[in-house]
């Protein structure tokens, strides 16, 4: 007899079913000890409540009608199949004779009286699994009702004993985006830009990207909500932003926000970070003339923005820098003829 050996670990019941290593070692005990003939391992993690969905049950089923081999073996029945059509894809192969035996550890399936045996069995998980299915969503759906969160907790939230709690190293800068995008005056590749530069960073530890950046405006859960199968449920969590900034946020993105934009160029603002914190430096016009700038206090740790700069402040500070520096008078030259030019063809 030559065997074809199937391990199965299910993508969704990993708690409680045997990982791969230990079914492959139970069965490599059993086929030393009872000397037989394997020609191949087949091993996948993939839910068995569906069918067509195991590219690795196809394939073999495939090659046991091909006859490469005439017997299965498994470390549980269970393992090859937990719906109706899958178990009467084996049954026909049974009964065809192309397949002579399925065998576990404990027992062989081969005769008439024992494929009805494997029918019953295969039939017993179908429903095992069909109610552990109703069980977990009748879970889910009581837990989101009190106001729970199922899942992986966004960014700026850290999973906490079956709850969702802020993230006190990402939370403020989550805050900062929406108040960033809020004003309406910043794309999103400069908002990812600014937060990088604040010093958020994802769990990975690298830069928030454009399109993450996008997936955090729109997801409810910062405003206290749990968005779940369609359908928005009130969270016991606590908020990072408010309902109100959440609400302007999405209609900067879908572009209902008639406020005024910002048209505003601050000469050194893309330049200037805090000397206390590291955060980079904003700006900000008042009375139509005064432009002042002032730290962002992205990291929530400084109080250095509660002090502001004069632009002629921070124009006197660069004149210091740049005073003592060497500058090639020829390439100065060059430079501002080559702007001179520039400007008069704009």
């Amino acid at each position: 007899m030559r065997y074809l050996i199937y391990c199965r670990r299910s993508s969704e019941d990993t708690k409680q079913s045997q990982s791969l290593e230990t079914q492959l070692n139970i069965l490599n005990d059993f086929v030393v000890r009872n000397d037989l003939m394997i020609v191949d391992k087949i091993v996948e993690s993939k839910s068995a409540k569906e069918d067509g969905l195991r590219s690795g049950f196809t394939e073999l089923l495939d090659r046991i009608a091909k006859g490469e081999a005439d017997g299965i073996l498994v470390a549980h029945i269970d393992r090859l199949s937990r719906n109706g059509t899958d178990s009467a894809k084996l049954t026909k192969l049974l009964t065809s004779g192309k397949l002579k035996e399925i065998r576990t550890p404990s027992k062989a399936y081969d005769t008439s009286k024992d494929i009805l045996m494997m029918e019953i069995e295969l039939a017993m998980a179908a429903e095992y699994s069909r109610n552990l299915s109703i069980r977990i969503k009748e879970g889910n759906a009581n837990k989101l009702r009190k106001g729970g969160f199922i899942g992986w907790a966004p960014i700026g939230y850290l999973n906490h004993e079956g709850a969702i709690v802020p993230d006190p190293k990402r939370a403020p800068h989550v805050v900062a985006a929406f108040t960033y995008y809020a004003t309406g005056g910043i794309p999103l590749s400069k908002l990812s830009l600014r937060l990088y530069l604040d010093g958020f960073r994802s769990r990975a530890g690298v830069k928030v990207a454009k399109s993450q950046v996008h997936r955090l405006l729109i997801n409810p859960t910062y405003a206290g909500l749990v968005p779940y199968g369609g359908i928005t449920y009130k969270g016991v969590h606590k908020p990072l932003v408010s309902k109100a900034l959440f609400d302007r946020v999405q209609a900067v993105l879908h572009g209902v926000d008639h406020s005024k934009k910002q048209t505003h160029e601050f000469l050194y603002r893309p330049y200037l970070r805090c000397g206390s914190c590291d955060c980079q430096m904003t700006a900000s016009l008042k009375k139509g003339k005064y432009r002042y700038y002032y730290c962002t206090n992205g990291k929530k740790v400084c109080d250095q923005h509660r002090s502001y700069l004069d632009e002629s402040d921070i124009f006197a500070l660069v004149k210091d820098n740049f005073a003592n520096l060497p500058i090639d008078k020829k390439l100065l030259n060059l430079a501002f003829d080559y702007y001179t030019e520039k400007m008069s063809t704009c």
